[in-house]
């Protein structure tokens, strides 16, 4: 089952199998909340990976936001990797492979494809750099994603996004129907520090 329990303990390797099976690209395997300095955004990130058992049986996720190389992606890592300790299952999805994710991919027998499969029914979903994808967020790739999104809402599945604008920004690229989902399921955070990269 892809969307398992969290166990409120920590009690599970976290392999390389489990981080490709995750879809983390290998430039974040090390990240590491260790390497994180003491500023504003890192108490908010450590007391989501402290109760991420309570949060995620709550749908409650996290929206990382600030400027490019301040650590938000590896802040994401970090916290996916704390729900597979927790015997959770975890994907990451970066924005700019979201029409490769939902269009292009082996389909199962009901005709979902196995990737969105995964990622709707993964205890923690990662949407890295959102903002950033490519095509039109507006346009059908763009209606697919607040499915997604409107789907892990619906069955109180957390979504962690990354993503270099404010909610206000995102509401310039996306419908107002995915802002007001992200609103009420995750908590904002403004990332600013540059003196990390996530790794231990």
């Amino acid at each position: 089952m892809l969307g398992r329990t969290l166990s409120p303990v920590r009690g599970y390797p976290v392999t390389r199998t489990a981080l490709v099976a995750a879809g983390v690209p290998d430039r974040y395997w090390g990240a590491s909340m260790k390497a994180v300095d003491e500023c504003a955004h890192r108490g908010a990130i450590l007391a989501y990976m402290g109760a991420v058992h309570e949060r995620a049986q709550k749908g409650k996720g996290l929206l990382l936001h600030g400027g490019p190389g301040t650590g938000k992606t590896s802040a994401a890592v970090a916290i996916l990797k704390e729900v597979v300790r927790r015997g959770g299952t975890a994907y990451f999805l970066a924005a700019r492979h979201i029409t490769r994710a939902l269009y292009e991919n082996e389909e199962t027998e009901d005709g979902l494809a196995l990737v969105k499969h995964q990622i709707q029914r993964v205890t923690l979903l990662v949407l890295d750099d959102l903002g950033a994808e490519g095509f039109n967020p507006k346009g059908n790739a763009g209606a697919a994603l607040e499915g997604v999104v409107r789907d892990r809402y619906d069955a109180r599945r957390p979504i962690v996004v990354t993503t270099n604008r404010t909610l206000e920004g995102l509401a310039e690229v996306y419908t107002p129907a995915l802002l007001n989902i992200l609103k009420r399921t995750v908590e904002v955070v403004h990332v600013q520090t540059k003196q990390w990269k996530g790794k231990s």
